[in-house]
């Protein structure tokens, strides 16, 4: 009955009661709806119920022996994450208790049952209380809970009607590098390098100067200049600087020292103009993201820039025959490979839009370094000669519009927990156009975005 309620209200709106009462008047004692009803047999609910932990997870002298200690902790725990006190997890640990079960078994059962229930895990995406707006609002600009600071300074300037400040203060927070660290690892595919980990044997100075983390450091801290110092968006893919340890730029410029290193504190902003290193295009981690492991991937980094950056996503490949392609390697160039793959009418279209993308970034390997067999060749990309990897990042950053469109379209599904639809489009033109005259800077879009979504 529950679910058949949930889904009236969906289809009915605030409405759906009367709708509902309408058709039993109707069929007098039967309750009837008018969609399709689901008939449930055999439940049997299995949960994080009955946890066991180990005697020693909590000492003698830390139990709380009240019912007002324990409303004390949950009426914590519902403060900390925004939330409303509900005295029900009191009751729900003195339940546990009745039924014989041990105290920590007791209160970590109803901390599970907190974590665990629609209130806390679910945020409304439609706000109505001012603690809703600010619970929204801080795990939707910030990835955390709202803290006593967080909800006075939004109150404040809510008053203020300032916007823009709102998304400055939010910017300059010290929570904020959580925000940049989990949208870097989304935005930038992150998670494909834990799925295929570079070869330990072709690729052994990658462990042994612990690349990963610092590749991945190098990538948010860069991420993170550009939003506090308001950096145009053509940054993204065209600048002289960088963010490295000393084993980092050891990798870039080739000076290995031979020797293991961990050094992930003493990060600096360094000059990439003489090993063309700046902007995301040219970062290990994002490489080491786009390959497999053994080999890179140029395709699938033409394919990101596409998306990404030229607002222009590719459709669903089709289901074509790739063997071919992928065991013809010797004697032959990527150039002719794919020339012969796009020969496929099926693989045509996307092949014109990627194909040169694809051949200047087959410059490097599947973490970041240079390819031994790549040798420079001229290709056409909408008419334009390009040579290298420095010519596309200038050609890119000629294109910051579109590349502002996609970049902001990532900020608003990252930050709103959904994929921009049609409806979207109006605000993405209003955003654009107040930040055109600025040259589409990073923190104008964030600032924007809150403006619009979350004020």
């Amino acid at each position: 009955r529950q679910l058949a309620n949930l889904i009236s209200y969906h289809k009915h709106g605030d409405k759906h009661e009367n709708k509902t009462m309408q058709i039993e008047m109707k069929n007098l004692s039967q309750k009837r709806y008018d969609f399709p009803m689901i008939k449930i047999s055999n439940l049997k609910i299995e949960g994080p119920y009955n946890v066991q932990l180990n005697p020693l997870s909590f000492k003698e002298e830390q139990r709380l022996n009240s019912d007002t200690e324990i409303r004390e902790k949950f009426r914590y725990l519902h403060a900390f994450n925004g939330m409303k006190f509900n005295v029900i997890y009191t009751y729900l640990f003195r339940d546990f208790q009745k039924d014989k079960m041990k105290y920590e078994d007791a209160y970590r059962n109803a901390m599970i049952m907190f974590f665990m229930s629609p209130k806390f895990l679910i945020l409304n995406s439609e706000p109505k209380t001012l603690e809703q707006k600010v619970r929204y609002l801080s795990y939707a600009a910030h990835k955390s809970a709202p803290s006593h600071e967080f909800h006075k300074s939004y109150t404040d300037l809510k008053k203020r009607k300032d916007a823009l400040g709102l998304g400055k203060w939010l910017i300059d927070h010290d929570r904020f590098p959580r925000f940049v660290q989990a949208f870097t690892y989304q935005w930038l595919k992150l998670g494909i390098i834990e799925q295929n980990q570079p070869d330990t044997g072709k690729y052994r100075n990658y462990y042994k100067d612990n690349l990963a983390d610092a590749q991945r450091l190098e990538a948010e801290f860069y991420l993170m200049n550009m939003f506090r110092e308001n950096r145009p968006v053509r940054e993204l893919v065209d600048s002289d600087y960088s963010f490295w340890n000393q084993a980092l730029e050891n990798f870039y410029t080739g000076s290995y020292q031979g020797q293991e290193s961990d050094d992930l504190e003493n990060f600096v902003k360094r000059s990439s103009k003489n090993q063309q290193r700046g902007g995301i295009l040219t970062m290990g981690s994002f490489l080491t993201a786009t390959g497999n492991g053994v080999d890179p991937l140029p395709l699938r980094r033409a394919s990101w820039i596409s998306d990404n950056l030229l607002d222009s996503p590719l459709p669903s490949p089709p289901d074509v025959d790739v063997v071919d392609f992928e065991n013809e390697r010797s004697g032959k160039t990527l150039r002719e490979r794919l020339a012969v793959h796009a020969e496929n009418p099926a693989c045509h279209s996307c092949h014109k839009r990627l194909d040169s993308l694809a051949i200047l970034m087959d410059k490097f390997d599947s973490i970041g370094g240079y390819n031994n067999h790549y040798n420079p060749e001229v290709v056409k990309v909408n008419g334009e000669n390009i040579n290298d990897i420095e010519g596309l990042k200038k050609y890119l950053g000629e294109y910051d519009q579109p590349m502002a469109r996609a970049f902001t379209r990532k900020l608003i599904s990252f930050m709103m927990g959904r994929d921009v639809g049609v409806k979207d489009e109006a605000v993405l033109d209003a955003i654009l156009k107040a930040t055109e005259a600025d040259g589409y800077r990073v923190g104008d879009l964030y600032s924007q975005i809150v403006k619009y979504y979350l004020f």
